[in-house]
């Protein structure tokens, strides 16, 4: 459990540093949105995370990650 939970932690950090840097911009334009939606900031960022983690998968099986399917995605995340 111990180490799920390292990896949970480790992809939200890349979602905050995400966030900070606005870089991509999406990232920080979806957590506005989501916050705004009434998410709290932690349950926006799982949101955005679980995103981030389904595109590293497909990363893994294609060699490349898409930026523009991440984008696509946390465009439509609700």
């Amino acid at each position: 459990m111990e180490k799920q939970e390292d990896l949970k932690q480790y992809v939200i950090e890349i979602v905050e540093k995400q966030i900070a840097e606005n870089s991509p911009e999406i990232t920080s334009i979806t957590f506005e949105r989501l916050t705004a939606l009434g998410y709290k900031p932690e349950g926006a960022k799982i949101k955005i995370a679980a995103i981030l983690v389904e595109e590293m998968y497909e990363s893994m099986l294609t060699g490349t990650f898409d930026d523009e399917s991440y984008s696509e995605r946390l465009e439509k995340v609700k």
